[in-house]
């Protein structure tokens, strides 16, 4: 997949030359509360890899240690959202997006990660062989604070996490 991806590179902007193809803006700010995005990627295989290298550019200023489990973190969660769809949440090509909302301030980061799946998560812990499993751990242990709750316009729920940059977490 990754020599599709690079097949399709092109142009400028925040995703460092992928085109809407793979994900699109949805929108950007900056303000008193902070920067923020909202970023659309499709229900796919790519959108994991397209998620952790926006989080990690959006969250630079924080700090490496902040960057890097931001970055799995939202691995975790995009990855959830594209493996475990609901088959009432496949059915329309818009409806199978994911939404991933970045909020930067200069000490937090919240990641919020929508999807269309309303079932809430279950802890399960790893497999048996230990390749997966370990996502809701690894929120409770990089994460500050987490949570998840549902959509109230439509059907999914919002899965986010936040990391302060304060030594005290």
């Amino acid at each position: 997949m990754s020599s599709t991806l690079a097949g399709r590179s092109g142009g400028t902007g925040p995703l460092r030359g992928h085109t809407s193809f793979w994900a699109s803006m949805m929108g950007t700010g900056t303000g008193a509360n902070g920067v923020h995005e909202r970023l659309r990627l499709p229900a796919t295989e790519v959108a994991p890899r397209l998620a952790r290298r926006r989080v990690v550019e959006f969250c630079r200023e924080l700090g490496e240690d902040i960057a890097m489990a931001a970055e799995l973190l939202t691995s975790e969660l995009v990855t959830n959202a594209v493996i475990h769809p609901r088959p009432s949440a496949t059915a329309h090509s818009d409806v199978a997006a994911i939404v991933l909302h970045l909020h930067r301030t200069p000490n937090r980061l919240r990641v919020e990660v929508i999807d269309h799946d309303p079932e809430p998560l279950r802890p399960a812990g790893p497999a048996d062989d230990l390749s997966h499993g370990w996502g809701l751990q690894l929120l409770d242990r990089l994460a500050t604070t987490w949570g998840t709750q549902p959509l109230s316009v439509e059907v999914g729920k919002t899965v986010w996490f936040e990391i302060h940059a304060s030594a005290d977490r």
